[in-house]
């Protein structure tokens, strides 16, 4: 059938085999041994040097100010519902308002610009 040799014999010739590339060792001649460490030398220099790091543009300096793409979601939704709040306000917008912002004039309720700047604008009068 196949021709197996016993276990024993292969572990005996693997050895030998081991033996005989670790008895010829060839060492690498001077010029490539120079050559590596001119290598080695030019890393070590370029290593040291700063990498080239591109500054920020302004729309990601504005994004890390405001506070990330969490913070401009918020806005966003803040702005549009503003924006619909505007445009069409429910019917209960519309009694809160009225009944918080009087409709009455300045003449209807007798206020004064003095009583409604909180100071005497005397000086701000002309002279006759």
């Amino acid at each position: 059938m196949t021709n197996q040799m016993p276990k024993k014999d292969d572990d005996f010739m693997l050895d030998d085999l081991f033996d005989l590339a670790s008895a010829e060792s060839e060492q690498p001649s001077g010029d490539l041994m120079m050559r590596i460490l001119n290598d080695a030398d030019e890393q070590i220099t370029l290593k040291n040097e700063p990498a080239f790091v591109a500054a920020p543009s302004l729309f990601n300096s504005l994004m890390d100010m405001v506070g990330g793409w969490k913070a401009i979601g918020g806005l966003a939704t803040a702005t549009a519902t503003g924006l619909w709040m505007g445009i069409s306000p429910p019917s209960a917008f519309e009694d809160f308002t009225s009944d918080y912002y009087s409709t009455a004039s300045v003449e209807e309720t007798g206020a004064t610009i003095d009583n409604l700047l909180g100071f005497d604008t005397q000086f701000l009068e002309e002279e006759a």
